[in-house]
């Protein structure tokens, strides 16, 4: 039997390009954890100049299935600038 793709289950990284303001990690986190992906690290880090942030996460293992259906309805939130850059990560 062949694994159906969305039951894979891997870590993984992503990076959102957000304005930098309250709330926008919450809202992020909280989108993750309603689908239980667990978070492993945050990093965030503002360039000077910039009008937006890069936010990393790096997650402990989650369904793929899971983390399309949260990335999904966190670049719909208003203070994302672009799509987020996800990649899984294979060990």
């Amino acid at each position: 039997d062949i694994l159906d793709p969305d039951l894979a289950v891997a870590e993984h990284y992503f990076r959102f390009t957000v304005l930098d303001r309250p709330g926008v990690l919450a809202a992020i986190a909280g989108a993750l954890g309603e689908r239980n992906i667990s978070i492993a690290q945050v990093v965030q880090k503002q360039p000077p100049g910039e009008r937006g942030v890069p936010v990393v996460f790096l997650t402990h293992t989650a369904q793929v299935r899971d983390v399309t259906a949260a990335l999904s309805e966190i670049n719909d939130f208003s203070f994302v600038l672009s799509p987020a850059v996800h990649y899984r990560i294979l060990r």
